[in-house]
Protein backbone atom coordinates (compact mmCIF):
# COMPACT_ATOMS: atom_id res chain seq x y z
CA UNK A 1 0.00 0.00 0.00
CA UNK A 2 2.82 2.47 1.19
CA UNK A 3 4.60 1.56 -2.54
CA UNK A 4 1.03 2.90 -4.26
CA UNK A 5 1.10 5.93 -2.51
CA UNK A 6 4.69 6.54 -3.02
CA UNK A 7 4.02 6.28 -6.56
CA UNK A 8 0.95 8.43 -7.06
CA UNK A 9 2.41 11.06 -5.04
CA UNK A 10 5.53 10.83 -7.72
CA UNK A 11 3.06 10.75 -10.51
CA UNK A 12 1.28 13.61 -9.25
CA UNK A 13 4.73 15.42 -8.63
CA UNK A 14 5.72 14.61 -12.18
CA UNK A 15 2.55 16.22 -13.44
CA UNK A 16 3.24 19.38 -11.76
CA UNK A 17 6.64 19.47 -12.81
CA UNK A 18 5.90 19.42 -16.53
CA UNK A 19 6.13 22.78 -18.24
CA UNK A 20 2.74 23.67 -20.71
CA UNK A 21 3.79 25.00 -23.91
CA UNK A 22 2.40 27.87 -24.81
CA UNK A 23 -0.10 28.09 -27.77
CA UNK A 24 1.61 28.03 -30.90
CA UNK A 25 -0.85 31.05 -31.81
CA UNK A 26 0.13 33.29 -29.27
CA UNK A 27 2.60 36.36 -30.33
CA UNK A 28 2.58 38.39 -33.39
CA UNK A 29 1.59 37.70 -37.00
CA UNK A 30 0.88 39.37 -40.25
CA UNK A 31 -0.39 38.37 -43.62
CA UNK A 32 -0.86 40.39 -46.94
CA UNK A 33 -4.45 40.69 -48.63
CA UNK A 34 -5.27 39.29 -52.17
CA UNK A 35 -6.23 43.33 -52.55
CA UNK A 36 -2.18 44.17 -51.80
CA UNK A 37 -3.48 45.16 -48.17
CA UNK A 38 -1.95 44.30 -44.98
CA UNK A 39 -3.04 43.03 -41.61
CA UNK A 40 -1.61 42.24 -38.41
CA UNK A 41 -2.40 40.79 -35.24
CA UNK A 42 -1.25 40.33 -31.71
CA UNK A 43 -2.89 37.35 -29.88
CA UNK A 44 -2.83 36.69 -26.26
CA UNK A 45 -4.52 34.41 -24.41
CA UNK A 46 -7.38 36.66 -23.86
CA UNK A 47 -7.23 39.23 -25.83
CA UNK A 48 -6.41 39.85 -29.90
CA UNK A 49 -5.96 43.18 -31.63
CA UNK A 50 -5.78 43.64 -35.72
CA UNK A 51 -4.75 46.26 -37.01
CA UNK A 52 -5.12 46.55 -41.14
CA UNK A 53 -5.88 48.68 -43.77
CA UNK A 54 -9.05 47.30 -44.87
CA UNK A 55 -11.01 50.01 -43.27
CA UNK A 56 -10.27 53.89 -42.02
CA UNK A 57 -9.84 53.04 -37.83
CA UNK A 58 -7.48 50.07 -38.71
CA UNK A 59 -8.33 48.21 -35.25
CA UNK A 60 -10.11 45.76 -34.20
CA UNK A 61 -10.33 44.64 -30.64
CA UNK A 62 -11.65 41.24 -29.88
CA UNK A 63 -11.77 38.85 -26.48
CA UNK A 64 -10.67 35.18 -26.70
CA UNK A 65 -9.91 32.01 -25.32
CA UNK A 66 -7.71 29.27 -26.39
CA UNK A 67 -8.97 26.03 -26.24
CA UNK A 68 -6.45 23.20 -26.79
CA UNK A 69 -6.13 24.29 -30.92
CA UNK A 70 -9.38 26.59 -30.80
CA UNK A 71 -9.31 30.28 -30.88
CA UNK A 72 -12.88 31.48 -29.90
CA UNK A 73 -12.87 35.51 -30.56
CA UNK A 74 -15.48 37.83 -29.51
CA UNK A 75 -15.51 41.35 -31.19
CA UNK A 76 -15.34 44.39 -28.57
CA UNK A 77 -15.26 47.16 -31.21
CA UNK A 78 -15.80 44.82 -34.60
CA UNK A 79 -19.35 43.19 -34.89
CA UNK A 80 -19.15 39.97 -36.44
CA UNK A 81 -21.66 38.17 -38.15
CA UNK A 82 -22.61 35.11 -35.47
CA UNK A 83 -21.33 37.00 -32.59
CA UNK A 84 -18.26 34.49 -31.83
CA UNK A 85 -16.33 32.60 -34.56
CA UNK A 86 -14.21 29.37 -33.16
CA UNK A 87 -11.10 29.43 -35.25
CA UNK A 88 -8.81 26.33 -35.37
CA UNK A 89 -4.86 26.44 -35.21
CA UNK A 90 -2.74 24.63 -37.51
CA UNK A 91 0.81 25.23 -36.86
CA UNK A 92 2.77 24.75 -40.43
CA UNK A 93 6.10 25.88 -39.22
CA UNK A 94 7.48 27.87 -36.40
CA UNK A 95 6.83 30.47 -38.42
CA UNK A 96 3.51 29.79 -39.82
CA UNK A 97 0.30 28.83 -38.76
CA UNK A 98 -3.09 28.39 -40.37
CA UNK A 99 -6.33 29.91 -38.72
CA UNK A 100 -9.85 27.92 -40.14
CA UNK A 101 -13.21 28.48 -39.89
CA UNK A 102 -15.94 27.41 -41.82
CA UNK A 103 -15.81 30.56 -44.56
CA UNK A 104 -11.87 30.74 -44.90
CA UNK A 105 -8.32 29.87 -44.34
CA UNK A 106 -5.95 32.85 -43.06
CA UNK A 107 -2.44 31.80 -43.50
CA UNK A 108 -0.12 34.06 -40.84
CA UNK A 109 3.55 34.37 -40.91
CA UNK A 110 5.15 35.68 -37.71
CA UNK A 111 6.62 38.99 -37.24
CA UNK A 112 9.88 39.66 -36.18
CA UNK A 113 8.59 42.47 -34.27
CA UNK A 114 6.42 42.49 -31.23
CA UNK A 115 3.49 44.10 -31.07
CA UNK A 116 2.82 45.88 -28.19
CA UNK A 117 -0.16 44.85 -25.76
CA UNK A 118 -3.21 46.81 -26.53
CA UNK A 119 -6.34 46.94 -24.78
CA UNK A 120 -9.73 48.57 -24.12
CA UNK A 121 -8.05 50.45 -21.89
CA UNK A 122 -5.12 52.13 -23.04
CA UNK A 123 -6.01 51.96 -26.76
CA UNK A 124 -7.08 55.42 -26.96
CA UNK A 125 -3.83 56.86 -25.50
CA UNK A 126 -1.91 54.91 -27.63
CA UNK A 127 -3.81 54.75 -31.27
CA UNK A 128 -1.92 57.72 -33.01
CA UNK A 129 1.25 55.72 -32.07
CA UNK A 130 0.01 52.45 -32.87
CA UNK A 131 -1.34 53.54 -36.17
CA UNK A 132 1.70 55.27 -37.35
CA UNK A 133 4.02 52.61 -36.82
CA UNK A 134 1.61 50.05 -38.14
CA UNK A 135 1.32 52.39 -41.59
CA UNK A 136 5.23 52.35 -41.26
CA UNK A 137 5.21 47.99 -41.48
CA UNK A 138 2.16 48.60 -43.85
CA UNK A 139 4.56 50.55 -46.59
CA UNK A 140 8.17 47.89 -45.45
CA UNK A 141 5.67 44.60 -46.42
CA UNK A 142 5.18 46.28 -49.97
CA UNK A 143 2.51 43.27 -50.29
CA UNK A 144 0.96 42.73 -54.46
CA UNK A 145 -2.31 43.05 -55.35
CA UNK A 146 -2.94 40.02 -56.33
CA UNK A 147 -6.54 40.51 -58.73
CA UNK A 148 -7.00 40.07 -61.99
CA UNK A 149 -7.98 43.15 -64.22
CA UNK A 150 -12.10 42.23 -64.24
CA UNK A 151 -11.63 41.89 -60.31
CA UNK A 152 -10.27 45.04 -60.10
CA UNK A 153 -13.06 46.88 -62.52
CA UNK A 154 -15.60 44.68 -61.38
CA UNK A 155 -19.31 46.56 -62.25
CA UNK A 156 -21.93 44.62 -60.48
CA UNK A 157 -24.61 43.96 -62.65
CA UNK A 158 -28.01 45.55 -60.84
CA UNK A 159 -30.43 43.62 -63.50
CA UNK A 160 -34.16 44.80 -64.34
CA UNK A 161 -36.82 44.46 -62.07
CA UNK A 162 -40.26 43.84 -63.71
CA UNK A 163 -43.11 45.76 -62.69
CA UNK A 164 -46.19 43.59 -62.70
CA UNK A 165 -47.59 44.97 -59.96
CA UNK A 166 -51.84 46.45 -60.18
CA UNK A 167 -51.57 50.09 -59.76
CA UNK A 168 -52.60 50.83 -56.07
CA UNK A 169 -55.26 53.28 -55.62
CA UNK A 170 -55.08 55.95 -53.09
CA UNK A 171 -58.18 56.26 -50.61
CA UNK A 172 -58.80 58.87 -48.99
CA UNK A 173 -58.19 58.87 -44.84
CA UNK A 174 -61.67 60.53 -44.41
CA UNK A 175 -63.52 57.64 -46.37
CA UNK A 176 -61.79 55.26 -44.23
CA UNK A 177 -63.24 56.70 -40.84
CA UNK A 178 -66.95 57.40 -42.62
CA UNK A 179 -66.64 53.86 -43.73
CA UNK A 180 -65.61 52.42 -39.93
CA UNK A 181 -68.53 54.37 -38.91
CA UNK A 182 -71.35 53.00 -40.29
CA UNK A 183 -70.25 49.45 -38.98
Amino acid sequence: MKIISVLILFLLFQKCQQKKEPNPAIGSWSNCLRDGGYREFRIDPDFMVMLTTEYEDGIGLYTNKIENNSLIITGINVSMLYGADTLLIIPKSENSILLKNRFAELELTKLNIEIGRVDSMNLESRKNEILRKFQERVELSKCPDLRTEEEKNRVIEMGVVEDDFEDLIDIPYNAQLDSNEEK
